[in-house]
């Protein structure tokens, strides 16, 4: 025998083995620890070893710091997809050698968290319930996405029914109405499992007539995998509401810290321009440093700014620089005089030419009377 009919058989033998109605309530509790499997995974696991909590392959094992003894037995697993055999371990099999947690995840300390995050994934429960958000219980809205999550597939089931059956569209109605009630009553004992939650199953009184039914008709296994799915898609969005709280929670933390520390920043930046503004000296030679070029260049030429004529020259002097220019007479210790401000002010232009048309060549000089 091949790999392929081993697990085949062994899965026969696991469906076999179900076979009255609290056989499969132990299985559906089952499937709810390990909901990320589908059906025939879980069945197989089952098969094998019915105590296992937490499976997974030896890389997802080393990523949590866990390592797994040589010689350890493994479960097998099988690909639908690639046909391949998988292989994994138990939590039970491995030792750690990181202190990583791997606790299982459940229900404990989020209830709000997944409350809020099913409120949020089902806009319309509070009108189909006909109740405000704060009055719905986790109980109720797990109840609720449970059923939601069943009658995306009440079409399907009603095909299969149909076509395998040979009845009409009333009859097979009839006949899905009852396997949807044993549906919804596997996936509550499967999510209450999973999260440590009283789903109430105590009041499903008729599911065993439900059971009888499917198991006349061999339904048991198409609605496996349709319960399997419906479980899959509850508790995922359970988990995915928990990740999606923790991280909002964490983005509005830090945009409070940003915040937080902005309104410092703001703070001591007004204290300290203050503080300058008080001072007297630090404020006046801050407006002389923004002052614009073209003043200090009106001061220079009215003959307040010799000193800076007798001063190193900048990247910016050297700009200004250039023959005929302005520039070029004052900052290579030539002289520009002028008795009136009607001189300074024509000279203020940089033009290469004066006022008389006359250009002004390097070493020049210009002077004028009033």
């Amino acid at each position: 025998m091949n790999r392929k009919e081993i697990l085949s058989d062994l899965y026969q033998k696991a469906l076999h083995s179900l076979k009255t109605l609290s056989d499969w309530n132990d299985f559906w509790r089952f499937q709810g620890k390990l909901y990320k499997y589908d059906f025939t995974n879980a069945l197989l696991l089952w098969q094998q070893n019915r105590e296992v909590t937490q499976v997974a392959d030896l890389l997802v094992w080393s990523r949590f710091g866990r390592r797994v003894p040589k010689g350890t037995k493994s479960l097998f697993t099988w690909d639908v997809e690639t046909e391949k055999m998988g292989y994994v371990f138990d939590i039970q099999s491995t030792y750690a050698t990181k202190d990583i947690s791997v606790r299982p995840w459940d229900a404990g300390g989020e209830e709000e968290k997944i409350r809020q995050g099913l409120l949020e994934k089902y806009p319309r429960m509070e009108k189909d319930l006909s109740s405000s958000a704060a009055s719905i219980s986790l109980e109720k809205a797990l109840r609720y996405a449970i059923f939601q999550s069943i009658k995306e597939r009440d079409m399907a089931l009603l095909k299969e029914i149909k076509e395998q059956l040979k009845i009409g569209e009333r009859e097979a109605l009839e006949e899905a109405l009852n396997y949807i009630s044993y549906m919804t009553y596997a996936v509550r004992a499967a999510v209450s499992a999973r999260l440590n939650i009283d789903l109430s199953l105590s009041e499903d009184n008729g599911v065993g007539r439900y059971f009888d039914r499917v198991k006349e008709k061999g339904f048991l296994e198409l609605t496996g995998n349709y319960i399997s799915d419906a479980v899959e898609d509850v508790l995922r969005e359970a988990e995915g509401s928990v990740k999606e709280y923790d991280r909002q929670r964490k983005q509005r933390s830090e945009e409070n810290r940003h915040r937080k520390w902005n309104r410092i920043y703001r703070e001591r930046r007004w204290a300290s321009l203050s503080e300058y503004r008080s001072r007297g000296r630090r404020g006046e030679s801050g407006y002389r440093n923004r002052q614009s070029v073209a003043e200090v260049y009106e001061r220079e030429l009215s003959g307040t700014g010799s000193a800076v004529a007798n001063s190193g020259r900048t990247g910016r002097e050297d700009a200004l620089g250039r023959e005929g220019s302005l520039g070029d007479g004052i900052y290579r210790g030539e002289s520009v005089s002028g008795e009136s401000s009607g001189d300074s002010g024509e000279l203020s232009r940089f033009s290469h030419k004066d006022a008389g048309g006359q250009g002004l060549r390097h070493g020049d000089r210009k002077s004028g009377s009033a």
